[in-house]
């Protein structure tokens, strides 16, 4: 069993919660309890979920992984910087109904919810969440921090930059769906080691 402690209270952090218990893997997780400076939250008192104190206070522990569930990307920065400091380790996770396609690359403390589709050669930064039913087009970028809602689309090629949110039912497009020839045989390569910035993608930073 892997414990899991939720750093804040927001509602990300409860949604990811839900989405693991009610997935197939949810017997290899249990969730001990949450951190938060500002004392016990209702929303969490509601499934019964222990609070363990402030931030200065907690006891960071290798074995144990990390959510970071805070609304601020700053803030979010801040703790993940404490943690991994500590010696702390974060959560990871691909849902069990998730499509990740062809040499996608991913960073660390990615959360990755139900019937999500990430096609070939993408990138998903860490700390970034896809909730659910998002799609993630070919060649395309999630930076670090990002969060996608439900049912958001990122159009083939487009890197989102730092932090960006993409609300429910969000869809960002490319306005360049095809790539010159030189650039025909990406799919072939080893995406960490791509040039990045030269290949002609809209980034919206």
């Amino acid at each position: 069993m892997i414990n899991v402690i939720i750093v804040g209270s927001s509602r990300l952090g409860l949604d990811i919660l839900q989405l693991i218990e009610n997935s197939h893997s949810c017997f290899e997780y249990v969730f001990s309890g949450y951190v938060d400076d500002q004392g016990p939250a209702p929303l969490y008192q509601d499934v019964n979920m222990m609070y363990l104190g402030k931030v200065k206070d907690l006891i960071v522990q290798p074995k144990d992984k990390y959510i970071i569930a805070v609304d601020s990307v700053a803030l979010r920065i801040k703790l993940v910087e404490f943690i991994s400091g500590a010696g702390g380790n974060f959560l990871s996770y691909i849902h069990p109904t998730a499509v990740l396609g062809n040499s996608v690359t991913k960073g660390e403390g990615v959360f990755v919810g139900p019937y999500c589709f990430v096609a070939d050669h993408c990138h998903l930064g860490s700390f970034s969440v896809l909730k659910s039913r998002n799609l993630i087009r070919k060649y395309a970028s999630i930076g670090m921090f990002c969060l996608l809602a439900e049912n958001a689309l990122v159009g083939k090629g487009i890197s989102l930059g730092v932090g960006n949110y993409l609300g429910e039912g969000s869809v960002i497009k490319s306005v360049k769906t095809s790539f010159p020839v030189e650039y025909s045989g990406l799919e072939k390569e080893n995406p960490i080691n791509f040039q990045w910035d030269h290949i002609p993608w809209i980034s919206l930073n």
